[in-house]
């Protein structure tokens, strides 16, 4: 299909996230969390997230998500301010920011493109987590499986937590961990993967 889906110049900034009692939550600025079949490129540009606030039982906080089955024949992410975060997770089992997240279990990419690129996020400020095992920050993380992908690539892209209190856990066996890009599951389509001009 020819079809384009396009999320340009949206802003979740200076929000302040409050979670209270048990109950855990996740927060989503774009979120597409049903299948997508046979669309053309999905593009995510521009977004601000500058100076945004969570505290409490929050498990996730992400900029752009996708759950469901993906078919398209690109995905690009292309600026991404995320400055300037206070973010002060207590979940016990998982504290963490994506700016991009692929939780779907199948990523098909078709036509002549079949890439996956990130370009221009900037994620910074202060970050505090009190569970026990998994919290940090990652620009990219794959759950599922790239399935006819011929290229990822992630470029020009600061995690940057030297203000403030910087990037932390008080819990004993958790470590706080800043990653470029993170694949939970081998992946065998890929036939370029780039990592370029990237700073933590």
């Amino acid at each position: 299909s020819s079809t384009n889906i396009i999320f340009r110049n949206n802003e979740m900034a200076a929000v302040t996230v409050a979670v209270p009692g048990t109950a855990p939550s996740s927060v989503h600025m774009v979120s597409l969390g049903s299948a997508i079949i046979s669309v053309g490129g999905i593009f995510v540009e521009d977004s601000n997230m500058r100076g945004f606030s969570a505290s409490g039982n929050v498990q996730s906080v992400v900029a752009t998500y996708f759950s469901g089955t993906v078919g398209a024949s690109s995905i690009s992410v292309a600026g991404l301010d995320a400055r300037d975060l206070s973010l002060s997770l207590t979940h016990a089992t998982a504290g963490i920011f994506w700016p991009i997240y692929l939780l779907s279990s199948t990523v098909t990419l078709t036509g002549a493109t079949k890439a996956i690129t990130v370009s221009n996020v900037w994620v910074g400020g202060t970050y505090s987590y009190t569970g026990t095992t998994y919290c940090g920050v990652r620009v990219l993380r794959v759950d599922g499986t790239l399935s006819s992908v011929d290229s990822v690539s992630v470029t020009n892209c600061v995690i940057d937590f030297s203000t403030g209190t910087g990037l932390g856990t008080t819990a004993a066996n958790a470590h706080a961990r800043a990653f470029i890009a993170e694949f939970i599951v081998s992946q065998s389509s890929i036939q370029s993967l780039v990592f370029s001009n990237n700073i933590i």
